[in-house]
């Protein structure tokens, strides 16, 4: 039986979104006395952002769109982007970061690396990175990979140090 692709990347994205209003409305409910309020000028606005406006990073076999990389209503740092890795490369090598993170295939395959362990990454897998987990992604396939990325920092949350969190 073939996936359907289209309505697992809608799941999954209403899944997403739905986090990010719970991230809001817990900051809201934090926050709710605090004198800096949240002004519809201070957030970031719902928008379709077109890939041609997405800021571009390239590398040796990679490209790398930017299409959000700064704060939202709910976070205080969050990123939203899309790699494209040729076969055989990586976009770099396994890393690790305060932010949580969201790596969703939606095309090719290859293996995620979480803390040393490799997994295989097929069309329709995803990965979610604790803060100071290393994890990193290359492509083992014979086409190119794509995955699309969410990362942040919510907002009224302290960002972990590394240390505080690997315990």
């Amino acid at each position: 039986m073939k996936r359907n692709l289209p309505k697992v990347l809608t799941v999954i994205l209403s899944v997403l979104g739905s986090f990010f209003i719970a991230c809001a409305a817990d900051t809201l409910a934090v926050n709710k006395n605090d004198t800096d309020k949240v002004t519809s000028g201070d957030s970031f606005k719902t928008q379709v952002i077109p890939q041609a406006n997405a800021a571009i990073d390239e590398g040796e076999g990679w490209i790398f769109y930017s299409y959000h990389n700064d704060e939202t209503f709910g976070t205080s740092q969050s990123l939203a982007g899309m790699a494209v890795i040729k076969p055989g490369v990586e976009i770099h090598p396994p890393h690790e970061h305060s932010d949580e993170e969201f790596l969703l295939v939606t095309q090719g395959s290859g293996e995620w690396s979480v803390e040393g362990e490799v997994f295989k990454a097929n069309t329709g897998d995803m990965l979610y990175a604790a803060p100071w987990d290393e994890h990193g992604v290359k492509n083992t396939g014979e086409v190119d990979l794509i995955f699309v990325v969410f990362k942040w920092h919510s907002k009224g949350i302290a960002v972990p140090t590394k240390s505080a969190y690997k315990k």
